[in-house]
């Protein structure tokens, strides 16, 4: 059966403060990975939205995701269990 997410993430949502992960004040290129990850690992959201919007987009989002968090993405199939739009 399909799943439809229940939960969906933009990225860089308007903070009150930036978040310790984001090594800087602007939140982008590697940040960016790991903002998708915690959106997933962290808050439990189903469905990250990639921002691909007016900007040198990294195509290698997937790759460096499934690298980077072997076990997490070994428990949640990203495209089945978790998705990137």
């Amino acid at each position: 059966m399909r799943r439809i997410p229940r939960t969906m993430s933009t990225q860089h949502p308007d903070n009150a403060r930036i978040p310790g992960w984001a090594g800087g004040e602007v939140i982008e290129g590697e940040a960016e990975v790991v903002e998708a990850y915690r959106a997933f690992s962290v808050l439990g959201i189903h469905e990250v939205m990639w921002d691909a919007e007016g900007k040198d987009v990294d195509t290698h989002v997937v790759r460096k995701l499934l690298s980077r968090y072997p076990d997490f993405f070994e428990e949640r199939v990203l495209g089945k269990d978790v998705f990137i739009t």
